[in-house]
């Protein structure tokens, strides 16, 4: 993906804990359901061009302490990305040395759920500057219809669906993005990630 950052873009892009979720930000994520964009090229001082992107729909997310999301602080997390959708929301811890993806909260039938990444999925280490690396094995466990009859004619204890997530990034390019929304500095992030579920009951 494309990172960016509202800084001048002068020499290289670097972002900075501070660029990222401050309190009170509120973020407009625009979704194209069938893209001719490509991803464009990594390098340095590139430019992206994707304003070519049409509007299929579009959300807004802003940042709060968690304790006052709409859904509460039931993943870990001092930091919540509200989705406007449905009051869903990332968490997110941010020190010094790193943006830190600690889970999700959702509602389900009225029932707030929370899931948790341990150890933390590592999203970018501050300074992100090109040539930046990271690779870390994570896993989550969520468990959910405890005490009931889901249809197999008898009541289960709980069931747990347990994921183990392989990820890996690499900033390789930075330059200015484009968009039918402005043009902004960016980093370049090339995200891999790989899962493997497993549930029992």
């Amino acid at each position: 993906g494309i990172t960016s950052a509202m800084q001048p873009a002068v020499g290289q892009v670097t972002v900075l804990q501070s660029d990222v979720l401050r309190i009170g930000d509120r973020y407009r994520l625009a979704v194209d359901d069938n893209p001719t964009v490509g991803f464009g090229e990594p390098g340095n001082d590139r430019t992206w061009d994707f304003t070519d992107l049409n509007n299929t729909w579009d959300y807004t997310m802003e940042t709060m302490l968690a304790v006052d999301a709409p859904l509460g602080p039931v993943a870990p997390g001092t930091i919540a990305a509200v989705t406007s959708l449905d009051n869903a929301a990332y968490h997110y811890d941010v020190d010094a040395d790193a943006l830190q993806y600690t889970g999700d909260t959702w509602d389900e039938d009225g029932v707030p759920f929370g899931l948790a990444y341990e150890p933390p999925r590592i999203q970018l280490q501050f300074p992100a500057q090109v040539g930046q690396q990271f690779n870390r094995t994570s896993r989550s466990v969520l468990e959910w219809h405890v005490g009931q009859d889901i249809g197999w004619g008898f009541v289960v204890d709980s069931l747990r669906r347990r994921t183990h997530y392989d990820y890996s990034y690499v900033i390789d390019g930075w330059g200015t993005i484009n968009t039918p929304y402005g043009s902004f500095p960016s980093l370049r992030v090339n995200t891999l990630i790989s899962t493997m579920d497993s549930i029992d009951a």
